[in-house]
């Protein structure tokens, strides 16, 4: 059998791209794209993280802390530990923040980690603007975290939308909607000069 190819190829996002889409993002959105860029984290990844794969980290002595990250912690073969940048662990709290704002059962323990462990990082929308309480948090889908990327890069201008009759193949060297984050994470990791010394 040969070498798998493929037929398309998929720009990366740019730190500017990035920029444009937290912009335009949510709380939970934020999240969803700093976990992505920063780590490389694929999306398939995303919906089973609870807050007990999220370990609080301080880095140096300014109190500086970013997570450290269990992926796929129910695989022996893919299970592995990502680190993601300061700018993400705030994005993170900031998140966990508002739920809790609106009624959600969640607190931080003394080593700054959140509990209860069991729940979910992210979980379904609720109406802000209301006085509804998140009192039974649900998981997401993997598809909510897709469409809502690519309805965001839509909405910025970064990806063009087409009607089903206008699609066409050779339209696919475009901006992709997920994978891209894999190859921004070698820029950012590039970036964040205080990252390395955690893998050696």
């Amino acid at each position: 059998m040969g070498e798998n190819t493929t037929k398309f190829e998929y720009k990366s996002y740019t730190t500017e791209m990035i920029s444009i889409l937290l912009s335009a993002a949510d709380e939970r959105g934020k999240v969803m794209i700093l976990l992505m860029a920063s780590t490389g984290m694929r999306v398939s990844a995303l919906q089973d993280i609870k807050l007990k794969h999220l370990k609080n980290c301080i880095i140096d002595d300014q109190g500086t802390y970013i997570y450290q990250i269990t992926v796929y912690v129910n695989s022996k073969k893919n299970k592995y530990f990502a680190f993601c940048t300061p700018e993400c662990a705030k994005a993170i709290d900031n998140y966990i923040l508002l739920r809790k704002r609106y009624g959600e059962n969640i607190k931080q323990d003394s080593d700054g980690n959140w509990v209860p462990a069991a729940s979910f990082l992210f979980v379904s929308q609720f109406n802000k603007d209301g006085n509804h309480l998140i009192t039974n948090p649900k998981r997401i889908l993997r598809r909510t975290f897709s469409r809502y990327i690519v309805v965001l890069l839509e909405q910025t201008g970064l990806r063009k939308r087409y009607r089903i009759t206008e699609i066409d193949p050779s339209l696919k060297n475009g901006v992709e909607g997920i994978n891209s984050y894999e190859k921004q994470v070698i820029l950012l990791k590039t970036l964040c000069g205080y990252l390395p010394f955690l893998f050696s």
